[in-house]
């Protein structure tokens, strides 16, 4: 099992946290993908054209795409 980790920092609180995402499960936030159930979760967002993953370029800045590190993390995907 793949598992991708990422310490977050809490600036006023001063502790630290650690996430994990199982990249052979769909996240349960809607927003980020693992690529697992994209087709289920909104490949009908991403236009026709966009590449998949999408770069993050100046070209698909402000577009709906497929964008690596959703949740902070490699491997992990958001929409924006």
């Amino acid at each position: 099992m793949d598992l991708v980790a990422w310490p977050t920092n809490t600036m006023k609180l001063k502790w630290r946290r650690l996430y994990f995402y199982n990249l052979s499960t769909e996240p349960w936030e809607p927003n980020i993908t693992t690529n697992v159930q994209f087709n289920q979760k909104w490949s009908e967002l991403v236009p026709t054209g966009i590449p998949i993953p999408t770069p993050r370029t100046a070209e698909f800045e402000g577009k709906i795409g497929f964008f690596e590190g959703g949740g902070y993390v490699s491997k992990v995907f958001s929409a924006l």
